[in-house]
């Protein structure tokens, strides 16, 4: 079976900061859930219901946020946690593929992570 490149993998790590490793996944799957969740927004804001008053909440906390002072930021982000908290239970957070897909995907996560942690010192067992 020939793999399937449009699925991609790769270490992602920010140079000079601690920060560990992860594994980005690209492909038809994580982009259907974009699209998704894009659709979903804009479904719900032209219909007016509770998903789109969540999103709404987070917006403006992010907002409110972004222009606040020293004093006031801890509040602010407790106010977008808030916010978010009630705003991703209104999500789909799953990407859905064929088994033959997730099996490619599979082995390309298991690739990646193997050498990335033979790199880093940390065979995998």
């Amino acid at each position: 079976m020939a793999p399937d490149t449009s699925w991609g993998v790769r270490v992602d790590a920010a140079p000079g900061r601690y920060y560990r490793p992860m594994v980005e996944l690209s492909g038809p799957g994580p982009a259907d859930l974009v699209r998704h969740v894009a659709e979903l927004l804009a479904d719900s804001i032209h219909d007016g219901d509770g998903r789109a008053q969540a999103w709404s909440d987070y917006l403006i906390a992010v907002a409110r946020l972004r222009d606040a002072d020293d004093a006031s930021t801890p509040d602010r982000e407790a106010d977008v946690a808030d916010a978010w908290e009630a705003l991703e239970p209104e999500l789909p957070a799953a990407i859905r593929m064929p088994l033959v897909q997730a099996r490619i995907v599979g082995q390309q996560l298991d690739r990646t992570a193997t050498g990335a942690m033979r790199e880093i010192g940390r065979a995998a067992a």
